[in-house]
């Protein structure tokens, strides 16, 4: 459901704003208020305190959160995170949708009310909705017409199937929105919209606040709350640094992997090992943001054990890339930045 004019405008500002990129800032941990790592196999938000219940069926394994089926949903207490007591807040979670199975309108992350079934006072991430956009918004002070009074940010919508990161920044000025590192938009903030008047009765991820809209299918990696406006550099450095960048793979054993690209970013050229648990066909693939298939790195028979192979960009422009690796022991992919 991609619109070819979104990825285009998309793709240019990644290749304006990744080139320009030079320094990566860590954001600490003082200003981090909530954290639902996974890791430790519960929902448990060690930073806060407002641990999440599962609802439906869904469940924490692999350091994920999986939300497989409609009405799988994790809830949180809205009022001990209490986004109200906030001057500005920045909201960024790592994330994987099933490959094309939301319709419609959809939030990975909402908090706020809802009145009469309507998301009101709130605000949410949306990576792929019925007009065809992600979207990162708040809307205060219309419990009738909540959507008509949104300050929000698009992007592309995402429902690829891989591993994406994402950063929702509310300032008392601007709502701005990130993908993959990557600036989508920065947008005035309406002045009735206001992190002051967020309400505290419901805070979820995998659901919205609007009764009509289904569930959000996919994995959720990572989510964090930071009291803070993060810096472009900030969010950066989250990017380069997500859990795959940290873990071969949460979802599959030990002797079938795939390493994060070294260096990264890169320019040109980088190294991609990856790790066989029995012989048999490997394909190893580089795609770019659009889905295009950009470099064949392997297409053959290999032995069981680790292997590495070369990836020349110098023919490619800068930006966000994605590389593949498939055997019959299932799929696993990673991201890595060309910078030149």
């Amino acid at each position: 459901m991609f619109r070819k004019l979104n990825f285009m405008l998309s793709f240019i500002l990644a290749l304006i704003l990744v080139s320009g990129l030079t320094a990566q800032v860590d954001p600490g941990t003082e200003m981090l208020m909530h954290h639902w790592a996974f890791d430790d196999g519960t929902a448990s938000d060690p930073v806060g305190g407002a641990d999440g219940t599962l609802v439906g069926g869904a469940a924490v394994a692999d350091g994920v959160l999986n939300l497989s089926t409609v009405g799988d949903y994790m809830e949180m207490s809205g009022e001990t995170i209490a986004l109200l007591i906030y001057d500005e807040m920045t909201m960024v979670g790592w994330f994987s949708a099933v490959p094309d199975a939301n319709q419609g309108f959809h939030m990975l992350a909402y908090f706020g009310d809802s009145v009469n079934g309507l998301g009101s006072n709130g605000l949410f991430y949306s990576p792929e909705r019925g007009d065809d956009v992600s979207r990162i918004a708040i809307s205060c002070g219309n419990i009738d017409q909540p959507w008509t009074v949104e300050s929000g940010a698009n992007g592309p919508e995402i429902q690829d199937g891989m591993l994406h990161h994402f950063a929702g920044i509310f300032s008392q000025d601007e709502v701005v929105y990130y993908l993959d590192g990557v600036l989508q938009e920065a947008v005035p903030m309406d002045p009735h919209n206001s992190l002051y008047s967020i309400s505290t009765n419901y805070a979820y991820l995998g659901r919205g606040g609007y009764d009509a809209d289904p569930s959000w299918l996919g994995q959720i990696d990572d989510f964090r709350i930071y009291s803070k406006a993060l810096t472009e550099d900030e969010v950066l450095f989250l990017f380069a640094t997500d859990p795959s960048d940290v873990e071969e793979s949460k979802t599959a054993p030990e002797t079938y992997a795939l390493a994060q690209n070294y260096p990264n970013p890169f320019n040109p050229t980088t190294e991609i090992r990856y790790t066989t648990a029995r012989a048999g066909h490997v394909s190893l693939n580089v795609f770019n943001v659009r889905g295009e298939n950009v470099a064949k790195l392997v297409d053959d028979v290999m032995t069981a054990g680790e292997h590495r192979a070369v990836f020349n960009a110098g023919d490619l422009a800068n930006g966000v890339y994605y590389y593949q690796l498939e055997t019959s022991e299932g799929v696993l992919s990673k991201r890595m930045v060309l910078m030149k």
